[in-house]
């Protein structure tokens, strides 16, 4: 594998506390970790509610799902891809051992971490799952703003019409 480049962003972002017009202001500081290599996007948020793992096991298996990676394709090691994201070896072995008991990866000793070959079926069902919680995620968000079901569902409807023009 090609070694990839990885960015570290920190941005600092105002966020109001306090009643309407007070002084109170708190600065956020959001770090975004970012793998750029030529098989590879990666965006994990350290500071973010969901744990790192959480978040590198799920965009692995989005990409594996999705079919950005295909059935034999080598993953980085885990030493590499901890190296590259700055983040700990044993949590990189972590989601390798989580996908792997998932059926997504297979590791073979001594040679690598690799995507392991799955049915049409599985892996449709597995989109499944994955669109099941975006639709979950959406439909909550949107409750808990208070935007009524019908008013989701038509700026859905425009997304998706706006994408297909």
């Amino acid at each position: 594998m090609r070694r990839g480049t990885s960015r570290v962003y920190s941005r600092r972002t105002l966020v109001s506390h306090g009643p309407p017009g007070s002084f109170h202001r708190v600065f956020a500081c959001v770090t975004v970790i970012v793998l750029y290599n030529t098989n590879m996007f990666l965006r994990l948020e350290p500071s973010g509610s969901e744990p790192l793992y959480q978040q590198l096991a799920r965009q692995l298996r989005q990409r594996i799902s999705g079919g950005q990676w295909k059935a034999g394709e080598q993953l980085p090691s885990a030493r590499e891809l901890s190296a590259e994201l700055g983040i700990n070896f044993l949590t990189v072995t972590k989601v390798y051992g989580l996908l792997e008991q998932e059926g997504f990866v297979e590791m073979r000793r001594g040679l690598g971490t690799f995507v392991a070959a799955r049915s049409d079926a599985h892996q449709a069902t597995e989109r499944d799952r994955q669109l099941d919680g975006l639709i979950d995620a959406l439909v909550d968000g949107a409750r808990a703003l208070g935007i009524p079901d019908r008013e989701v569902l038509r700026r859905v409807k425009e997304k998706i019409n706006e994408e297909n023009q």
